[in-house]
């Protein structure tokens, strides 16, 4: 494989990659087999299911309660409402490492 100008592996380049070390897989059915696996994760997360990725990450949907702060940026701006602004509940999605991405990170120390 060549190596690619950037360092991101695009879904183009997993696509490439992919054929490259199973050549009987054609590349346009690999590429619709990522789309669709996008698609199914987004649609998990949407409905608040964990989704765990093989054992390199897992996706986890939160919701977090809406809360007050303080926005202090409106008075410099000749804002003359009330500073205090109110943040609605909404969904935050944490990554936790599965023991793939750990086992890598620990062998980059040594």
């Amino acid at each position: 494989m060549k190596t690619p100008r950037t360092k991101s592996m695009t879904k183009e380049l997993m696509t490439s990659r992919i054929h490259e070390l199973n050549p009987d897989l054609k590349a346009y059915n690999i590429a619709e087999t990522l789309d669709l696996l996008e698609e199914v994760i987004f649609e998990s997360l949407i409905e608040d299911k964990t989704v765990k990725y093989g054992s390199l990450i897992t996706f986890v949907p939160e919701w977090k309660d809406g809360r007050k702060y303080y926005d202090g940026l409106g008075k410099l701006r000749g804002d003359k409402g009330n500073p205090i602004k109110e943040l609605p509940r909404h969904k935050h999605i944490k990554l936790r490492k599965g023991s793939k991405l750990r086992a890598l990170e620990k062998a980059s120390r040594d």
